[in-house]
């Protein structure tokens, strides 16, 4: 959700309530290029005569960990699905489950509802964490620390739903690694293409 600070500024942020209020607050950190800011000395032209953020929303300084029930409950905003390295952050500082918010109106009745919804399969694995994914308008969806597939809905559906998810505090290969897992497989994969295009260059089987 879009909430202003005392200063008057925009943030986009996740808030943890309870019968006494407000109890925590999550502001995002990475923003949509173009859709939630824009880099104003060089692009700001790109606000009046396009649909691009009229006004910048700020970002978050830290990752923020909810203690729900006994549980340790990490918030993540919508586009931030993209990033693994935020998931492995959280799943440093011990949480048991990633939960997901956002909303996809932009791309309404678009592929990128259903690829949102699959991609916090990806990230499930790489962290070890489960992901449960509310969406205002979008594909909402659950998924263990195997990416295996605990509850989908669609974005035509409407109301609250319940799902069982298995909690996990996996050490994955990336969460004890970092980025030099996909690094070096990616460094793998160039190596045995230019090994490939070497043979063909020179005509050895």
């Amino acid at each position: 959700m879009d909430a202003a600070d005392s200063s008057g500024q925009i943030t986009k942020s996740a808030r943890q309530y309870t019968p006494d209020g407000v109890v925590d607050t999550y502001v995002k950190q990475r923003l949509v290029p173009f859709g939630e800011y824009i880099p104003r000395p060089v692009l700001g032209w790109i606000a009046g005569p396009t649909e691009a953020a009229e006004k910048d929303r700020i970002t978050g300084a830290a990752p923020a960990v909810f203690e729900v029930a006994g549980r340790r409950v990490g918030p993540l905003i919508s586009y931030e699905s993209t990033f693994p390295d935020l998931w492995r952050g959280l799943a440093h500082r011990g949480v048991d489950v990633t939960i997901i918010q956002g909303s996809l109106m932009t791309f309404h009745g678009s592929w990128a509802h259903a690829q949102q919804a699959s991609l916090e399969a990806l990230r499930a694995v790489e962290s070890g964490r489960p992901a449960v994914l509310v969406e205002l308008d979008g594909t909402s969806a659950a998924f263990d620390p195997r990416g295996a597939r605990l509850a989908w809905f669609p974005p035509e559906y409407r109301g609250a739903f319940v799902v069982d998810v298995p909690l996990s505090v996996e050490e994955t290969p990336y969460v004890r690694l970092g980025d030099w897992v996909p690094a070096l497989a990616g460094g793998i994969a160039l190596g045995a293409g230019a090994a490939a295009a070497a043979r063909r260059i020179t005509g050895i089987d």
